[in-house]
């Protein structure tokens, strides 16, 4: 087995690691408030849903509208994301919402906003030490391919602007390349704003930034979808779910591919496919 002090002590003696996290916690509280801004415009959320709710909904909502928009205006309206804006903006335009950011202010809500906070620097370090170890050396260690290959198009993404369903955007005319299907383009247009906006490294931008706020949104949308079709009171039951969604392996169906063969949790899986 390999040691994982080394990469433990790179990721904590990395100033590059903390900044992305630190700008990880900052995206999610501006991702946040959009997000609530336009769930409550479109009716999803209430003044009155509780702390759990409101920030379940209105990051996974922030994260949809911030992706779709970016999508859009980056690739200068030539992304798949394009209809989704439109769809999103014509919501917008039609919802009779008040878009209002009141929140209930208490122990419970700021209990969550420290955890969700200490979540995303928990995920990030994991990462930054079993996923995408911090360089040392003039070198970059990569445990697996995909680590770095989804990571450059994130980069390439936000150089060219421009998606491909086949190989590397802009890649297309070139001769002998491998056919690719590139269906990671949500998290590689987040990946790509985050390198734009913040001027961090793919790998950091992707595994540091974007998968755990990502990962936040799943889980929580989850404890929120259960708690509604349950018990919109039950503390346990949101619990539970937010668990069951980070931990628990689901038992493959489909074998097909040799991933599928695989049962992992989520925390581990949305690294990958």
């Amino acid at each position: 087995m390999t040691d994982p002090m080394p990469d433990l002590s790179a990721a904590f003696g990395d100033d590059r690691v903390w900044v992305a996290l630190a700008l990880a916690c900052a995206a999610g509280v501006f991702l946040l408030v959009v997000g609530v801004l336009i769930a409550r415009r479109v009716g999803a959320l209430g003044t009155d849903d509780d702390a759990a709710e409101t920030f379940s909904v209105g990051l996974s909502v922030g994260l949809l509208a911030f992706t779709a928009a970016w999508a859009s205006i980056a690739s200068a309206g030539h992304s798949v994301f394009v209809p989704i804006a439109a769809a999103i903006l014509l919501a917008i335009a039609v919802g009779s919402g008040r878009p209002t950011l009141r929140f209930r202010i208490d122990k419970r809500s700021a209990r969550g906003g420290l955890a969700a906070g200490a979540f995303l620097i928990a995920i990030g370090l994991l990462y930054a030490t079993t996923i995408a170890p911090s360089p040392r050396d003039g070198l970059q260690p990569v445990e697996f391919f995909d680590v770095g290959y989804y990571s450059v198009l994130g980069a390439d993404l936000a150089e060219a602007g421009r998606e491909s369903i086949y190989s590397p955007a802009g890649f297309d005319e070139l001769a002998g390349m491998p056919p690719q299907t590139w269906y990671h383009w949500g998290e590689l247009w987040l990946a790509a704003a985050a390198i734009d906006l913040f001027g961090v490294s793919p790998i950091h931008a992707r595994h540091l930034i974007v998968l755990p706020l990502l990962l936040l949104a799943a889980a929580t949308m989850v404890g929120t979808l259960v708690r509604r079709l349950v018990s919109r009171t039950s503390t346990d039951l949101y619990v539970i779910a937010v668990m069951a969604t980070l931990f628990l392996a689901p038992i493959p169906l489909l074998r097909e591919k040799e991933i599928e063969w695989f049962a992992r949790s989520l925390v581990v899986s949305i690294t990958q496919y």
